[in-house]
C-alpha cells in the first residue's frame, strides 16, 4: 500500500511542481525597476543558451526600457505589439523594446540609431530617466541602469551562455560580484551603506548591515533566478538568520541550501550633517567578527544546511589589521566545529582608496 501524500488529495509530484515555481518568481523585496532589470536578465540569458534563435547575423545589440504604459508610444514609433518575449522566439536584437515591469509585454521597434548614440536619443524622446537594459550579443554583456541614462550609477553583467547551478563555488563568485559591482564604493552603493557626502571620510549609514542585506537579497535572486529562492530575515527559535539560500535540487520539494549571516566593521558610527562620528574601537569589531561565526555555525546546524557563511563587509578605513588573526577570534573558531566558512570584503569610502588597495576595474 501506497504511503499517504502529506496533503491529502494532492500527489507529492505535484508539490513539488508547486513549489519549484516559487524559484521564478519576482523578489518582492525589489523595486520595480530591479524587478525589471532581473526580468530582462533572465530573458537575455535565456536566449543566449539557445544560440539567440531567429536572430540576423548583423544585429548584435537589443534595448529594454521600463515603460508604465508601452501602448501608448505606439503611435510615437510606429512600434508593434510584442507578448511574452520570454516565451517565444521573436527576433530582439536591433531592436528597441518598451516593456512593464515584469517585462512580459509592450511595445518593439527598430533601433533608431547607432548603439552609440541610443543613450542620447532616449533622453531627447522623454526615456531619461526610464529603467534600461541593454544587450549585446558581440562582449556577452548587458549594462543595466535602473535610474535611467541621467543617472550616474550604470552596472555590467554577464551574459551567461550556460544556466546557472546552485553550487557553492557559484555562491562564491556571486557574493564577491555583488562587492565589486555594487558595494566597492560609494559611486555604485547601496543607498543607505554610506552617509551622504561622508563616505570619504568612512562614516557609515544609519543602518548599513540592512542596506547590504537588501541589496544583496536583489543581487542572488537575478544571479540564480529560477535555481535558488532567497529569503531575508527568516525568524527560527535560536534567532533570526539574515539570508537564507532555499532550491530544490535532485527534483526534492524546496528545502535549505545555504544560510549567509552578514556582518559590518567600522572605523566610525553613524552620523549626521558635520556631527563627529564616535569611534568603533577594535573590540567591537572583535566582538561582531565573533557574534557572527557563533550565528553562522548555529544557524547551519540548527537548520541542517549544507552551507554556512558569514560574510564580513570591512567598511574600516585602516583594513590592515586582519581580525581572524585575532587570538579571541582563533579560540572562537577553535570552538566550532565544522568551522563556517567566512569571507572579509571590503569597502571603500572613494575610488581612490580603492585604487591604492590594489583593486582592478576602479
Amino acid at each position: 500500500m501506497a504511503e499517504p501524500s502529506p496533503v491529502e488529495g494532492v500527489d507529492d509530484k505535484d508539490l513539488v511542481q508547486a513549489a519549484a515555481t516559487l524559484l521564478t518568481m519576482p523578489n518582492t523585496r525589489a523595486d520595480d525597476p530591479d524587478r525589471f532589470a532581473q526580468a530582462i536578465r533572465a530573458l537575455v540569458e535565456r536566449r543566449a543558451q539557445n544560440a539567440w534563435p531567429g536572430e540576423a547575423a548583423d544585429h548584435e545589440v537589443a534595448a529594454f526600457v521600463m515603460v508604465a504604459r508601452p501602448r501608448e508610444h505606439q503611435a510615437t514609433f510606429s512600434s508593434a505589439p510584442i507578448a511574452d518575449p520570454a516565451a517565444t522566439t521573436k527576433p530582439l536584437l536591433g531592436n528597441v523594446l518598451l516593456l512593464t515591469r515584469d517585462g512580459a509585454h509592450g511595445q518593439i521597434f527598430p533601433m533608431p540609431c547607432e548603439p552609440d548614440g541610443l543613450l542620447d536619443w532616449l533622453s531627447d524622446k522623454g526615456f531619461g530617466e526610464s529603467p534600461l537594459v541593454i544587450a549585446y550579443r558581440p562582449t556577452a554583456k548587458m549594462t543595466v541602469r535602473t535610474a535611467g541614462v541621467q543617472a550616474a550609477i550604470t552596472r555590467e553583467d554577464p551574459i551567461r551562455s550556460v544556466p546557472p547551478v546552485a553550487t557553492v563555488e557559484a555562491l562564491r563568485e556571486a557574493l564577491e560580484r555583488f562587492r565589486l559591482d555594487q558595494l566597492l564604493t560609494p559611486g555604485h552603493c547601496e543607498n543607505g551603506v554610506w552617509e551622504p557626502k561622508r563616505a570619504i571620510a568612512y562614516v557609515p549609514g544609519a543602518r548599513p548591515e540592512l542596506a547590504i542585506q537588501n541589496g544583496l537579497s536583489r543581487h542572488l535572486s537575478s544571479w540564480f533566478q529560477g535555481v535558488i529562492k532567497v529569503v531575508c530575515e527568516h525568524k527560527t527559535n535560536i534567532g533570526r538568520i539574515d539570508v537564507k539560500l532555499l532550491t530544490n535540487a535532485n527534483g526534492q520539494p524546496l528545502a535549505y541550501w545555504a544560510i549567509l549571516e552578514l556582518k559590518v566593521i567600522r572605523t566610525f558610527a553613524h552620523a549626521t550633517g558635520k556631527t563627529k562620528p564616535g569611534d568603533i574601537n577594535r573590540s567591537e569589531n572583535i566582538e561582531a567578527v565573533k557574534k557572527g561565526l557563533r550565528q553562522a555555525w548555529g544557524y547551519q546546524k540548527n537548520s541542517k544546511t549544507e552551507h554556512g557563511l558569514l560574510e564580513v563587509y570591512d567598511m574600516r578605513r585602516d583594513k590592515s589589521d586582519d581580525l581572524f588573526g585575532d587570538a579571541d577570534v582563533l579560540k572562537q573558531l577553535a570552538r566550532l566545529s565544522p568551522k563556517p566558512e567566512y569571507n572579509v570584503r571590503p569597502m571603500y569610502g572613494s575610488p581612490e582608496d580603492a585604487r591604492l588597495a590594489g583593486e582592478s576595474g576602479v
